[in-house]
């Protein structure tokens, strides 16, 4: 869910209105434009409503959607792994891989999701090209240069460890694990890159 909605879920599932909700200082118009994602929200104002509901952050947020898009192309991406002949759902997933194909300025978040296409579905899906070897050394080299990893950069790391060389391999592993801040650090990173981890071991393993 959205902000908006996410507040609209706890309110409604609490039984409380719009009135009881808020902050002295908002109106319940501006509220409800809040709720209706038509308006955005300050951060301390969104801190007093989450106190006034009576639910931990943690709680909150694990409702939240803040990239819509993202879930999108995961929700995508997972199924069609499981469902290769899907014609529908190849077809979406296709097309995002070409508009990302396209795109000679990609964010993180785009190589992170581009390089997870070609690097699970090429052996696959003939539409899909393999990984080149420029693609390879520019995923590294950017990585090498980074001092702190973050849940994208573990993504890149983790689809590309079978096309590093063994040094490439060793050396971004001492970088990257043990994951610095581990304990202070949301289920949302420690849980999928704790997998990760796990899967590097068994890639580096076996190919060496």
């Amino acid at each position: 869910m959205n902000l908006g909605d996410t507040l609209k879920f706890f309110r409604t599932k609490k039984h409380i209105t719009q009135k009881e909700l808020l902050p002295t200082h908002i109106d319940p118009s501006s509220y409800s434009r809040i709720e209706g994602n038509r308006r955005p929200i300050r951060l301390n104002d969104l801190q007093s409503i989450i106190r006034n509901l009576e639910i931990h952050p943690d709680e909150f947020f694990s409702y939240v959607s803040i990239d819509e898009e993202q879930d999108l192309f995961r929700s995508i991406y997972y199924y069609c792994s499981t469902h290769l002949t899907n014609q529908k759902y190849k077809k979406k997933l296709l097309e995002y891989y070409y508009s990302l194909e396209n795109n000679t300025h990609k964010d993180l978040r785009e190589l992170s999701n581009y390089i997870s296409i070609k690097s699970l579905f090429h052996p696959h899906w003939a539409e899909v090209d393999g990984m080149s070897s420029e693609e390879v050394n520019y995923v590294y080299n950017l990585l090498l240069n980074k001092s702190y990893y973050f849940q994208y950069d573990y993504i890149l790391i983790n689809n590309l460890v079978p096309f590093f060389n063994s040094k490439q391999t060793d050396i971004l592993f001492m970088k990257a694990f043990p994951i610095k801040d581990e304990a202070s650090r949301g289920s949302y990173v420690n849980t999928p890159n704790k997998k990760r981890r796990k899967n590097c071991l068994m890639l580096i393993k076996n190919n060496k």
